[in-house]
């Protein structure tokens, strides 16, 4: 199994579980290893040659998101 990036959040551990980019903005599916339930999406910015984590703009911003992580893991095909 390969280790997993682990960041905190408000004090909370988080994980990243999955990656997909989006018109070039990379977000992050992040989620508590200690709770399944307790997950976000963040974004993925450089600032000064770093990469930096940030909220979302908005709940356009997150639906559409979570949609692409859905879709990127869909295991439903069409025969």
């Amino acid at each position: 199994m390969n280790e997993l990036d682990a960041l905190t959040l408000d004090g909370k551990e988080y994980v990243i579980v999955d990656e997909v980019t989006v018109n070039g903005v990379l977000y992050v599916h992040l989620a508590n290893p200690l709770n399944p339930k307790d997950f976000c999406i963040q974004k993925v910015i450089n600032v000064d040659n770093k990469r930096m984590i940030i909220n979302l703009d908005n709940a356009e911003e997150f639906d559409m998101a979570l949609a692409m992580f859905a879709d990127k893991n869909s295991t439903n095909q069409a025969i």
